[in-house]
């Protein structure tokens, strides 16, 4: 798990860790932000320490992690993206389509965003990897907008 997680991690440039206390029964998730960029990252303990981009893609990175001992023929990953920037977006959604690949699982991935920019990481991903998928290994679709008042009157 720990390396699993830690692979994911480095994808952005950061290492992660988890830690078990088998006395305490309690997991811990530590992460090295920018390991790339500078010799003096530490590690951070608390995740509120992270900004929204960094704490999302350590979450999904550990939601990864924690799949692949899954054998569950499809996923679902709702908002994954919703507190990512630009960066953090395009390298979790490659990451997401490089795994839908590589497990032959079914993927279902929601989210709020532009798709424009799934467009892009699939055809990232398909150029890195030297592949062309079926036509219809990737589908998007866009939602309708939600009808006035459907969200409790709240504001978007």
């Amino acid at each position: 798990l720990n390396a699993s997680f830690n692979n994911y991690m480095y994808r952005r440039g950061h290492l992660g860790r988890i830690v078990v206390d088998e006395k305490t029964r309690e997991l811990t998730v530590e992460v090295k932000v920018n390991v790339d960029k500078s010799k003096q990252a530490h590690w951070v303990k608390d995740l509120n320490q992270l900004s929204g981009g960094e704490r999302s893609f350590t979450v999904l990175s550990l939601l990864l992690a924690l799949g692949t001992f899954s054998e569950s023929p499809f996923r679902a990953m709702d908002e994954f993206d919703v507190f990512m920037d630009a960066v953090n977006r395009r390298v979790a959604t490659e990451t997401l389509l490089e795994m839908a690949w590589d497990s032959g699982a079914q993927y279902v991935f929601l989210t709020p965003q532009d798709v424009t920019a799934v467009k892009e990481a699939y055809n990232q991903m398909c150029k890195r990897r030297k592949i062309a998928p079926p036509a219809n290994w990737l589908e998007l679709k866009r939602m309708r907008e939600p009808r006035p008042g459907a969200n409790g009157g709240q504001q978007h």
